[in-house]
C-alpha cells in the first residue's frame, strides 16, 4: 500500500484500548497480573519506502535517526520500519543494506532497529512482481542460479528468474524476510503494515508470525490469509473499524497492547 512520500507514516493515530473497550471485566484472578511491559523513552515508525533511497535518508534524518554520513546518531532510539522497503524504486538493494548497517549501530548505542514485512514484501515472495520496476529486476539475483530453471522458475519470465529464485519461499532473500516479524509489539504499543482485525488478535501475534516465516523459509504452505482485504499486511481499515479488535485485546491474553495507530498519505 503506497505513500506518496515515507516520511508521511510515523503512526499518527493513538487511541487507548481501555476507551474503546466494550467487553465486560475480567474475573480476579488468583495470581498477580504480569508487570506492563516497559516502554522505550522515543520510538518512530517509518512506512513504505519503495526502493526510494533519497526519501529513506530524509525520513531517517528527519527522525534524528541518522546523520549526513548515514551513521547512527538515535542514541536509544526505537525505530520500526513497518515494511514495503521493496516495489515502484530501483534501490531496494542499498535500502535493505542501509537497515542491516542501522540495527547494528543502534544496538551497540542502545537504541533498536526494526524492520517488519509489508505486502510488497509478501507479493514479491509469491512471485507478484507487478510493482518491480525494471532496473530493479535484477536486484537481489547476483550469483543465484535460475538456469537451467525447475519446474517453478520455469513458469515465470526469463528476465524475472534470478529475482523468482532470490524471494520464493526457500531462497536467500525468502530466508531474510523470514527473520522479520509482521507484527511487533514495542512496549504498549503494536505495530502492523495494514491492520490487525478480530481473527488476527484470536490467532496471537506469535502463530501470525511463525506461520507467515515458515512459509517463507518453505517449511509450510502459504498462509491463506496473507491476501486480501482482511490480511494483516493488506487491511486499510481506520482505527474506529477496529473498535471490535479493541474488545478482543481487552478480553483475550494473546494481545494487550494499549495503544496502535495508522497513517496514509502525506497529509500525515
Amino acid at each position: 500500500m503506497p505513500l506518496s512520500r515515507p516520511w508521511a507514516m510515523i503512526f499518527g493515530l493513538l487511541l487507548p484500548a481501555t476507551t474503546l473497550s466494550t467487553c465486560a471485566p475480567p474475573e480476579p484472578e488468583a495470581e498477580e497480573a504480569p508487570a506492563e511491559p516497559s516502554a522505550p523513552t522515543r520510538v518512530v515508525a517509518i512506512g513504505d519506502l519503495h526502493g526510494d533511497l533519497q526519501a529513506t535518508r530524509q525520513a531517517l534524518r528527519m527522525a534524528g535517526a541518522i546523520d549526513a554520513a548515514d551513521r547512527w546518531i538515535g542514541g536509544e532510539l526505537v525505530l520500526v520500519q513497518t515494511g514495503d522497503i521493496l516495489d515502484r524504486g530501483d534501490e531496494e538493494e542499498e535500502i535493505f543494506s542501509l537497515f542491516d548497517d542501522l540495527k547494528t549501530q543502534a544496538e551497540a548505542a542502545g537504541g533498536a532497529v526494526h524492520v517488519l514485512n509489508g505486502n510488497h514484501e509478501l507479493m514479491n515472495a509469491y512471485l507478484d512482481f507487478r510493482y518491480v520496476t525494471d532496473s530493479a529486476l535484477s536486484s537481489f539475483g547476483s550469483g543465484i542460479e535460475a538456469d537451467p530453471p525447475d519446474s517453478l522458475l520455469a513458469s515465470v519470465d526469463p528476465g524475472e528468474r534470478a529475482r523468482a529464485a532470490a524471494f520464493r519461499p526457500g531462497g536467500p532473500v525468502a530466508q531474510e524476510l523470514a527473520s522479520r516479524p509482521t507484527g511487533l509489539v514495542v512496549g504498549t504499543s503494536l505495530f502492523v503494515h495494514g491492520g490487525i482485525l478480530p481473527e488476527h488478535a484470536d490467532m496471537g501475534l506469535d502463530e501470525m508470525n511463525r506461520s507467515i516465516q515458515a512459509w517463507l523459509r518453505n517449511d509450510d504452505p502459504q498462509p491463506e490469509w496473507i491476501r486480501g482485504d482482511r490480511s494483516p499486511v493488506w487491511s486499510r481499515l481506520t482505527p474506529w473499524e477496529w473498535i471490535g479488535w479493541w474488545s478482543v485485546t481487552q478480553c483475550s491474553p494473546q494481545a494487550s497492547p494499549r495503544f496502535a495507530g495508522a497513517g496514509y498519505g502525506a497529509s500525515m
